[in-house]
Formats: C-alpha cells, sequence, structure tokens
C-alpha cells in the first residue's frame, strides 16, 4: 500500500505544501537536482521510467541524498542506509501521515463525502491495529491452514500441463489470488468469480489516470469501471455476511469501520485497498523467486538437496503409493538458503518506496537539514543495492550472500549491519504487517513447484522478461506482458503424492526488515 501512498503524495504534495518552497535551497540540505526540462522535467522522467527514475539519478550522481524541485514543491531522495537510522530516531518528527491514507482512500478506493470524513482521526490507528494483530499468532495459523488447503490444487493441476506451453506469470496471478484470498475472504470469497478477478488485476495495473486525476472519467473510464465491477462484488460480500465467516483481519478491519458509522459501500471502497496490497507483491514475487530459481541449475540444486534433507517427510499413502509432505515450518526452521534466495530476490526486484512526512526542520547527522513541509521518499531499489553495504556484488543476484558464501561477504553474523539497507519490507516503525503471510504463501509454491517439475522457457533461454516500471500497484517489479514456460514431472517423484503441514504457532519468517 505504501507504494500507492508515495504515488498519491507526488501527485498532491504541490496542493499541500507548495507555497512553502519559494525559499531557495538552504546549503544544508541535500544537493538539488535540476531537471533537464524545467519545472516539469523530473515529473515526466517518473512518468516515463516510474520509480526507475530515482535509480538513475542515484547512478548518474552518486549522493546518498539529493533535492527534486517539482512544481513549487521539493521532494528529498534518500539513497544510502546512513540516513535511515537517523530518520527513525526522529519518527516524532519525521512520519508516516494519516492524510496519505485518506488520500488513498480516496483515489484508490474511490471513497467521498462524509465516508472519507470518517476515515480520519483514530480509525487509522484502529484499523493498522486490527491488521497487526490478526497477522501474528493465532490468525496468521488460520490464514496459513486455510491458505496451503488452496493452493495446492493450483499446482496439483501444473501436472496436467504435459510440456504444453503456458504464462507462469498468469499461472502465479491465478494461484495466489485465488490462495491468498480464500484465505482473507473465507468460503464466500468473491474473487472466486472470474469476472472479479480480472477486474481487478485490470484496475490494480491501470490506476495511473485515476490517482493523478487527471479528467478520470475521460481517460480511465474503463479503470473505473473495473473498480466499480470489484467494489459491488465486496458490498454483495459484507451484505450477505461472509465476513462472519472470514480471517480474523477481514472481520476486524469490517468491525472497526462498522463501529465508526462507515457505510458498507465504503468498507467495499476500502477493501480495494486493502486487496491491492495482499494481492498486488505475491504474484510478480513469487513469479521471480521461481525464474531466479529456475534460471541457474546449481542453485536448484542445492535447494532440492536441501529441502529433502530438512523439509520433506515421507510415508506411505492408503492406496499403496508414497505422500511426500512438506512441512513449512521446517523451511522456516532449517531451509536458510531458501529464505536467502527469497530475500535476494526481494533485494533485488523490489520497487518499494518509503515515503515520510517531515513536520518540524530536522537535522539529521548533525549536518543534513529537512525543512518542515518536505516529503521524503527511500527507493528500495537504490538502498538494497548500496555497495557499501553489500560489497561490490551489490548489483548481482547472489543467494548464498545470507549464509556467508556469498562473494560480498555479508553474512547472517552481520544482519544488524544490513538491516537498515533492505527496505522492500519498509523501514521502522511502520514495517508491512503481512509479510510473514505473504512469505509462507510464496515459500510454499516454490518449495513445491521446485521438487515436484522440472521447467524450461518457451524460448530457451532465461531471458528476464521487461519490467512494467509504470504499473503503480505493486512493490516488486512486475512483468509487463507474457513469460511462457513449459514443464515436466520429475522421474524420480513420478506419481507421488503431495502435502503441505505447518505446525500452529510457528509461522514468523526471521526475515530482514529495515
Amino acid at each position: 500500500m505504501e507504494l500507492i501512498v508515495i504515488i498519491i503524495t507526488l501527485a498532491f504534495c504541490i496542493l499541500l505544501y507548495g507555497t512553502r518552497w519559494r525559499a531557495a535551497l538552504d546549503p544544508r540540505e541535500p544537493r538539488l537536482i535540476s531537471p533537464t526540462v524545467p519545472l516539469i522535467g523530473h515529473i515526466l522522467g517518473i512518468a516515463t521510467d516510474g520509480f526507475g527514475y530515482f535509480s538513475k539519478l542515484n547512478d548518474k550522481y552518486g549522493l546518498p541524498a539529493f533535492s527534486l524541485q517539482m512544481p513549487l514543491s521539493r521532494l528529498y531522495v534518500i539513497t544510502s542506509s546512513e540516513l535511515v537510522p537517523a530518520i527513525q530516531r526522529q519518527s516524532q518528527n519525521i512520519r508516516f501521515d494519516t492524510f496519505e491514507f485518506t488520500l488513498a482512500a480516496e483515489r484508490v478506493g474511490g471513497v467521498s463525502g462524509p465516508g472519507l470524513k470518517l476515515l480520519k482521526g483514530s480509525i487509522v490507528d484502529e484499523l493498522q491495529h486490527a491488521m497487526h494483530h490478526a497477522l501474528i499468532g493465532h490468525g496468521l495459523d488460520a490464514m496459513n491452514l486455510s491458505m496451503i488447503e488452496a493452493i495446492k490444487p493450483s499446482i496439483d493441476e501444473l501436472q496436467s500441463q504435459k510440456q504444453a506451453a503456458f504464462d507462469l506469470f498468469a499461472w502465479c496471478k491465478r494461484s495466489i489470488t485465488m490462495a491468498s484470498t480464500d484465505s482473507v475472504y473465507g468460503p464466500m470469497n468473491p474473487f472466486r468469480s472470474i469476472e472479479v478477478e480480472r477486474a481487478f488485476w485490470d484496475f490494480a495495473s491501470n490506476m495511473n489516470m485515476i490517482i493523478l486525476n487527471v479528467l478520470p472519467f475521460l481517460t480511465a473510464r474503463k479503470s473505473l469501471d473495473d473498480r466499480r465491477k470489484v467494489v459491488d462484488a465486496l458490498t454483495e460480500y459484507y451484505n450477505l455476511g461472509g465476513h462472519e465467516n472470514s480471517s480474523e483481519m477481514t472481520y476486524g478491519r469490517w468491525e472497526v469501520q462498522y463501529n465508526k458509522g462507515i457505510t458498507t459501500q465504503d468498507i467495499a471502497r476500502m477493501e480495494i485497498v486493502n486487496a491491492i496490497g495482499v494481492l498486488s507483491n505475491t504474484a510478480p514475487s513469487t513469479f521471480w523467486t521461481l525464474f531466479e530459481i529456475y534460471s541457474r541449475p546449481s542453485l536448484l540444486r542445492d535447494l532440492r538437496q536441501e529441502l529433502v534433507a530438512s523439509a520433506v517427510y515421507t510415508h506411505p499413502g492408503t492406496d499403496g503409493g508414497i505422500v511426500r509432505t512438506i512441512d513449512l515450518s521446517a523451511v522456516r526452521a532449517k531451509c536458510s538458503l531458501l529464505l536467502g534466495t527469497f530475500q535476494e530476490v526481494l533485494r533485488m526486484r523490489s520497487n518499494a518506496i518509503v515515503t515520510r512526512m517531515v513536520h518540524e526542520d530536522t537535522i539529521l547527522n548533525e549536518r543534513v537539514l529537512f525543512k518542515k513541509g518536505s516529503v521524503i521518499v527511500i527507493p528500495a531499489r537504490c538502498v538494497n543495492r548500496e555497495k557499501s553495504v553489500w560489497g561490490e556484488t551489490g548489483d548481482s543476484f547472489d543467494a548464498y550472500r545470507y549464509l556467508g558464501q556469498g562473494k560480498s561477504g555479508t553474512s547472517r553474523s552481520g544482519r544488524n549491519v544490513t538491516r537498515v539497507a533492505f527496505q522492500s519490507f519498509g523501514t521502522a516503525p511502520n514495517i508491512c504487517p503481512g509479510r510473514h503471510f505473504a512469505s509462507g504463501e510464496i515459500l510454499a509454491v516454490v518449495a513445491m513447484v521446485i521438487l515436484r517439475f522440472d521447467m524450461e522457457p518457451v524460448l530457451g533461454e532465461w531471458i528476464p522478461p521487461k519490467a512494467n516500471v509504470k504499473t503503480l500497484a505493486s512493490s516488486i517489479q512486475t512483468p509487463a506482458g507474457e513469460f511462457m514456460v513449459t514443464l515436466r514431472e520429475r522421474k524420480e517423484f513420478k506419481d507421488d503424492k503431495w502435502d503441505f503441514r505447518v505446525t500452529e504457532g510457528d509461522s514468523k519468517f526471521p526475515l530482514l526488515v529495515g
């Protein structure tokens, strides 16, 4: 959700803070980088390259922080982890604001009028508390159990492909959508409708004009129609009482809003914002993890050996055959290479942007001034590859670096050093609350797929598909088009049956967070 927030913040900081930036740059502020096209150059850069524009500027100038002058406003871009702890220590002056939450509700969800006024004040903290509480302990266990029941049939269906080509990313989207939303919304899950699912993904991939509010009734008519279809389905879901037999998270979010007097339709509009957070990152993360593993035969071999040795349990089935069960708790506790591979995917493919508002003039590390009313952004793509932290291989994929085997020399013993240089889940105190659920889902899919199947790209080479740099919904780079593959069942496990199991009370992953 924070990626959506930064887009909205960029679009509206001119109106909210513009008059405060007519003064000249203070010499203590980060260096000002002038646009190639006066006034609108930086806006054009972001429109053309997405948040990769910040990386381009970072590559060109190599500054730990710099200022961008927008029309009537100024933006600070932090590219070095050195400043992140200082920002965290100043959480009273530099913080995530509630107005960003209401802007997301207005632009993404379409909440307006009295409903928008109700989404201010204490409700933001109450919604965050409901989500955090539901995504640990019993609530997380229940969602994980539901997830593995829903994801296994999608993986079983791959066995019927029999070397027929299919789009790997489309499969990831469909499988993750069904498993995630069944876990979140329960038996009356509205996303089981193919029409609703398609409308959601079309909306999530084409929100630009809606968020920027550039005559959306003319420039984004299809996106508005897609949003309406999803909102209507969610409204019906609540009216029929679907939330009463859903996850603790869904019921908790509904209860907070209902008790504040928010209408069912506005609750549904807010839920589409939450659904983007649930779905838009998990599907591309699954795709890239599979891509990076299958494109590296030696890594694929090592991961298979690790899983078989540490997380796969074999027992006879009722029909006399063999059943192989993947224990997700063992994956979490014993499969360090798989976890490291996943973290490396997030490090290299993250498109996340951490946003903060500056409420008082603040000097960081006794030398860098951030002025009141400014917007701070921390692009994960810059910080995650910082060579002063990750070594000379900071720009390269190295799944072994977290085991102390990577060429960079970064290891688990240096975890406290690298923590703030890993911004894929955000930075404290605002860390992605759903990271453990999403990680469990992704690693469950990846573990079973790589154990059961060999996979080859139709074109013969594992050439990374171009990323859709303009998608606003995902904090992970999203493939811009199809990626066609074929697969076949591995001979050593042919005709074996597969299953998952998970131990309750042990659902949190030892993930790096900023």
